[in-house]
């Protein structure tokens, strides 16, 4: 068996539905870009909810080159993000109509018939919308090649603008994500507030107070409350948790101290000169057709891939609540429900066979999901630790004193390290530290949103930290490959996003 490269790493992530993502880059991929298995050779190896994802390089760099040469074509890539955005609305509408029923009342036909329907759906959503992360994730490709185009024009043209400040200015997509609904809604909620005397009153109260009290305020808590259960899902990720309305309660304090009215003029201004700088630099740049093309492209794959991750988030909390009612009923944790296929569920809901409990205990332990020869295989125990014992390990200089990575979001500052790896992890974690994690994900958004900059091992400009980062406009380098083996806790660093590099000024005793 050939060495597998490491390609991401999560925490708290289970196994199903994740893992079909792996299904429809096999042989899905033939019905969306032509091509039998667009990556082959892919496996997510899980040890008690810790993901990770390997690749065989090679294989992996000629799909990601093979996909770009196909969206490179306008009439291709718009076809792509037209069925993503078709896809994910079916998705996102069938997930919420879950969210919506009673489960408790349905028959375990009609089970088995929603967790059908729920993987199709997330298959076809898959199919189309994971194809910019093979181009992106880890060889970054097209944002390689729009970076080289850029700067050759900086040169030619002599435009007294760095190349990665203007990449981030054309790369950036002004559609709003669920996130960005999310807080632009608060911020109206926020604005009623100082509107009403008596809630505005009860505002400037400290949080402990304002939760233990707002029950004597009925009308504003039905508003919180009405926000919270439309975007509860948001933080929600593989397994949650869910945003807490305490959680809403706290932004809320935020949003009301800091006036909503003057931080919506702020957004509404910024977002007005953002537009016309986006299009000063796109008419300097004296782009060709083709180049445009570029940049349109990575700008809407990106909003795309930021968008599709939303809605996955809010897939997997309907999936989760139908593994919890069929968990009822057969004596299984919803948790150990995850590590059960649809097929296996079918049989459990409509064949009546029982649970294997061991095997699915030892995929929890330890099992892999893997693409091979165009065939996907689910393997636990022993055969898993053959996968494990192949990857890739490597060789670090532990006495580096600079870390370099891509920007993300540009921005410099000093801060104090905090490696956040898992949850446990949460606690120790305070405003404006300085995140450090191999990759971020939806329940680390409470410390990204307090974090003075974002550092992480591995992603592209459509991951998640990328992505985050740029809509609370924090300073974020991704990709730097070692950060969380070379940092530790207490480590002061300047983080120079602008140039992706971290500098270790002092080391912790």
């Amino acid at each position: 068996m050939r060495k597998w490269k490491i390609l991401n790493q999560q925490y708290n992530a289970n196994l199903f539905p994740y893992a079909y993502h792996i299904q429809a880059t096999g042989a899905f991929f033939a019905k969306t870009c032509g091509r039998t298995a667009a990556v082959d050779h892919f496996v997510e190896l899980r040890n008690n909810g810790e993901l990770t994802q390997g690749i065989h390089w090679q294989d992996y760099h000629k799909a990601g080159k093979y996909i770009l040469s196909h969206l490179e074509d306008k009439v291709y890539s718009q076809k792509v993000l037209q069925n993503t955005t078709i896809f994910l609305d079916r998705f996102y509408d069938f997930s919420k109509k879950v969210i919506n029923l009673d489960l408790n009342k349905q028959t375990d036909g009609n089970l088995n018939n929603l967790i059908i329907d729920f993987r199709d759906l997330f298959l076809k959503l898959a199919s189309w919308g994971v194809l910019i992360s093979f181009v992106e994730y880890e060889h970054q490709l097209l944002s390689k090649k729009v970076k080289l185009l850029l700067k050759s024009k900086v040169n030619e043209l002599k435009l007294g603008i760095g190349t990665e400040e203007l990449f981030q200015i054309l790369s950036t997509n002004n559609k709003k994500t669920y996130l960005v609904k999310e807080r632009d809604e608060l911020l109206l909620i926020a604005k009623k507030i100082v509107k009403n005397k008596k809630w505005d009153e009860f505002f400037k109260n400290d949080f402990s107070q304002i939760s233990r009290d707002l029950d004597n305020y009925i009308g504003l808590k039905e508003i919180l409350f009405k926000h919270w259960d439309k975007y509860k899902w948001l933080s929600f990720g593989f397994e949650g948790p869910l945003l807490s309305l305490e959680d809403i309660i706290q932004s809320t304090i935020e949003l009301v101290r800091k006036d909503p009215f003057d931080l919506e003029v702020d957004i509404r201004k910024n977002q007005k000169d953002f537009s016309k700088i986006q299009k000063f630099w796109e008419k300097e740049l004296l782009l060709n057709k083709y180049e445009m093309h570029l940049v349109w492209l990575i700008r809407e794959l990106g909003f795309s891939k930021a968008i599709r991750k939303d809605v996955e988030y809010c897939g997997n909390y309907s999936y989760h609540l139908l593994l919890t009612e069929i968990g009822k009923r057969n004596y299984l944790s919803a948790h150990q429900a995850h590590y059960l296929s649809i097929e296996e569920l079918s049989e459990i809901l409509l064949n009546k066979k029982e649970v294997d409990y061991n095997l699915v205990n030892k995929r929890i332990k330890l099992s892999v999901y893997a693409c091979e020869n165009l065939k996907v295989k689910l393997f636990a125990g022993d055969e898993a630790q053959k996968y494990r014992d192949n990857l890739e390990k490597l060789v670090i200089d532990k006495n580096l004193k600079v870390l370099i990575g891509e920007c993300a979001c540009p921005g410099k500052v000093r801060g104090v390290v905090k490696v956040v790896l898992d949850q446990k992890d949460y606690g120790k974690f305070y405003a404006h530290d300085i995140l450090v994690s191999y990759a971020t994900n939806p329940n680390m958004m409470p410390l990204m949103k307090i974090s003075k900059a974002i550092i992480t091992d591995v992603g592209g400009i459509t991951c998640h930290a990328a992505i985050v980062s740029r809509e609370l406009n924090i300073p974020c380098v991704i990709g730097t490959k070692i950060g969380t083996q070379i940092l530790k806790d207490g480590d002061e660093v300047e983080v120079d996003a602008n140039k992706g590099l971290v500098n270790i000024i002092s080391e912790a005793n």
